[in-house]
């Protein structure tokens, strides 16, 4: 899922991620970044792509 980062405030997402995503500081100098989720567990904010994929690959 892609969020325009002027949608991450309180009100701007659903509430079911705003438990998540409103408590995770964007990483700094970071245009783009993702969390990967499963479940109710997160890893750290990831910026990297090639670190996203394998992020992703391991998820599966």
């Amino acid at each position: 899922m892609r969020i325009a980062p002027f949608r991450l405030v309180k009100g701007g997402i659903p509430e079911v991620l705003e438990e998540t995503l409103l408590q995770v500081p964007a990483p700094e100098g970071a245009q783009a970044w993702a969390l990967v989720c499963r479940g109710r567990t997160c890893l750290p904010p990831i910026t990297d792509a090639e670190a996203l994929v394998e992020a992703l690959e391991k998820s599966t």
